[in-house]
């Protein structure tokens, strides 16, 4: 049993309907794109959970930055983000060099070679 397709006909409505979808599609990246937010490393996020939580826990929590196993967290969170700082650039830039050493090694020795 074979299924019949029917003959695809490019009409006004069709056209139409590319048209709105095109614009759907604009609009929600647009806007998606503006009011995006970086919640990892967002230095900026402040969330108050003090009053939804006992008053010991929350001591706890707010005398917990004041520990030095807080302060050297953030001292090493500082320093892999700054050794990070481009990371996948650099790696991208030595790996086209090496291509390209390979690339001279090669003709090189398909010059030398008789």
């Amino acid at each position: 049993m074979s299924l019949k397709q029917k003959q695809f006909k490019f009409s006004f409505a069709v056209l139409l309907r590319l048209i709105i979808f095109g614009l759907f599609l604009i609009i929600s990246i647009n806007y998606l794109s503006h009011n995006q937010t970086n919640v990892l490393g967002d230095s900026t996020l402040n969330i108050d959970l003090s009053p939804y939580l006992p008053k010991d826990i929350s001591n706890k929590f707010q005398d917990f930055q004041k520990t030095p196993v807080f302060h050297n967290y953030e001292t090493i969170r500082d320093q892999v983000q700054t050794q990070l700082n481009g990371f996948p650039q650099k790696q991208i830039k030595e790996i086209k060099k090496e291509i390209v050493k390979s690339i001279y090694q090669d003709i090189i020795k398909s010059i030398d070679q008789p």
